[in-house]
């Protein structure tokens, strides 16, 4: 049993009450006392269990030396695990949890382990858990987790803002899709420190399954690969940080970007591989998404023709662009439907070309869209209603050339970088790669552009340093 002294404890104002909560009980303490004063000052002595056993566990220190007292501090964005208690000052409105139970503090079912420590041994862990091998992502390693004694991280964005993180590196690269993991990861090897900064949003991540990258003969998943390539990156010592890059400029030495959140970042070389965006069918975001991962909605017909062939085809968009894409689909089916959006803009050439190709062009333009598991249904002006096994929309893209414009850059007719060459700008140490580059949208292409990319701008890099040879002999 612990009780309040009435008198001593030179920090706390007896005076000034607040109120706070532990585990959804509410309790009171003063304004100076810790957070572990205030719960024995409750009669609150087991705070916590055990790592390994779940025995009940108390207070024993008084300072940051404390092990047992660790607690979940605040909800939601404001969430903190594994606050000491003796650290913690309370005040109006704290909320704190304990840790490492289940269902409950005073009822913990993994007290059971206590019971059964004869047979958990040190050394248990890693010696036990090796066989059989695929035992340990699904069985394994989950239980552990699980089991583990150290409270679970927030999954809410963290609400607040903070001192402004200021970063300084050799290359920074913008976008963290294939191009931009890509470079990461040759930037990392050339043993440069380089981070990658992106708001997660690379188009791969949106490719339910690819037959196209070499080496997965049954298909990979864009979040697959691009969570492949993250883990390659970093293991070389890539840094990735999720967060929006809002303002760029150079200094006519230094790149400087700053994030939405106040993050800034000065780097000697930039690599910008910010994709680009689709223009869409006017669908929900949530439909549209299940259309894509359903199959019966695509948007690159290189990609993913080879598996619709003999299937019913949509094409969204009757000008030259949809007319060429209808054609290259043609090959890979006999039924194939161009089908206007808003009107034909088909010279009479292009007509009859599509025509004696055996394609199919509807007159009117589709007005609205009904997605299912196994077709994607047209309806037109006229209420017509047309059913496909897959729709591809042939409506162009928008690449992300904000930041190079912002840079100085400019852009072509079809809004890729006009660079010097395809990876070079005309701002020095200043390189892009990926889709904002005029050329195929492909993952291999992507892929290869990173390397290429970093490639020249370490080379740029060491130029700027003496590391190469002077050129000419030195003559």
């Amino acid at each position: 049993m612990s009780t309040r002294l009435t008198t001593g404890g030179q920090r706390i104002d007896r005076s000034k009450p607040v109120t706070f909560t532990f585990n959804g009980t509410t309790l009171k303490g003063y304004e100076g006392d810790t957070l572990a004063s205030a719960l024995l000052a409750n009669d609150r002595m087991m705070m916590g269990r055990s790592f390994k056993y779940h025995r009940p566990r108390g207070v024993v220190a008084s300072g940051t030396e404390e092990p047992n007292a660790l607690l979940g501090i605040g909800s939601g964005g404001r969430f903190e695990p594994n606050q000491r208690a003796t650290m913690q000052e309370v005040f109006e409105g704290l909320e704190a949890q304990s840790q490492n139970h289940w269902p409950s503090l005073e009822f913990d079912i993994g007290e059971v382990n206590a019971k059964l420590s004869r047979f958990l041994p040190a050394g248990f862990y890693y010696k036990t858990f090796l066989w059989p091998r695929a035992f340990w992502k699904h069985v394994y390693e989950p239980f552990i987790r699980q089991s583990a004694g150290l409270g679970k991280a927030p999954k809410d964005r963290d609400a607040d803002t903070y001192e402004h993180y200021y970063h300084f590196t050799d290359v920074l690269v913008i976008g963290g899709g294939l191009a931009g993991l890509t470079a990461a990861l040759y930037m990392a090897r050339y043993r440069r420190p380089v981070a990658v900064l992106h708001d997660a949003s690379a188009r791969a991540l949106r490719i339910p399954l690819t037959h196209n990258a070499p080496g997965f003969p049954e298909g990979i998943s864009g979040p697959e690969l691009i969570d492949r390539m993250t883990r390659h990156a970093e293991g070389f010592g890539a840094e990735i940080h999720v967060v929006r890059v809002i303002s760029a400029r150079h200094d006519g030495k230094n790149f400087h970007l700053a994030g939405e959140a106040g993050e800034h970042w000065q780097a000697r070389t930039v690599i910008l591989a910010t994709g680009l965006n689709l223009n869409q069918i006017p669908l929900d975001n949530a439909t549209h998404e299940a259309a894509i991962r359903a199959g019966v909605l695509r948007y690159c017909p290189i990609c993913d023709a080879h598996e619709h062939i003999g299937k019913k085809i949509g094409v969204i968009g009757c000008d030259t662009q949809g007319g060429n894409e209808a054609m290259f689909l043609r090959r890979y089916s006999d039924d194939v439907t161009l089908v206007p959006r808003s009107y034909a803009e088909l010279s009479h050439t292009e007509r009859s070309t599509l025509t004696d190709a055996g394609i199919k062009i509807v007159r009117e333009a589709a007005v609205g869209y009904e997605t299912s598991d196994d077709a994607l249904t047209v309806d037109t002006e006229s209420g017509a209603r047309m059913s496909f096994d897959v729709v591809y929309p042939a409506l162009g893209v928008r690449p992300r050339t904000e930041l190079a414009e912002a840079l100085g850059l400019a852009t072509d007719d079809g809004g890729c970088l006009d660079a010097q060459t395809p990876f070079e700008t005309q701002i020095p140490g200043l390189y892009s790669a990926g889709d904002i580059v005029e050329g195929l949208d492909q993952i291999n292409v992507a892929i290869a552009h990173g390397a290429i990319a970093a490639t020249k701008a370490h080379n740029w890099l060491r130029e700027c340093d003496g590391e190469c040879l002077p050129k000419n002999g030195g003559n």
